[in-house]
């Protein structure tokens, strides 16, 4: 079985590039499927599992996909 899915980022320079982790929702618990790269607005994966899962989660611990307080601008590097 495989987990075909699309990825739209927006709000970050197109230089910046990411690894999302992506969750498969088991019967006997959450696992990690996949680490993907992210290096445009728009990618599309496909992972094969050996099961269908009950959800696909997208960084299920907010190690990426979180919010980040400062009190001052971060200056962008190219």
């Amino acid at each position: 079985m495989a987990i075909v899915g699309k990825l739209t980022r927006t709000g970050v320079p197109s230089w910046w590039e990411d690894l999302l982790p992506i969750y498969g929702r088991f019967a006997k618990g959450d696992a990690e499927l996949a680490l993907v790269q992210v290096r445009a607005p728009k990618v599309t994966f496909q992972i094969t599992v050996p099961e269908k899962p009950k959800k696909v989660l997208l960084d299920d611990s907010a190690r990426i996909l979180r919010a980040v307080p400062t009190k001052e601008p971060v200056s962008a590097v190219p």
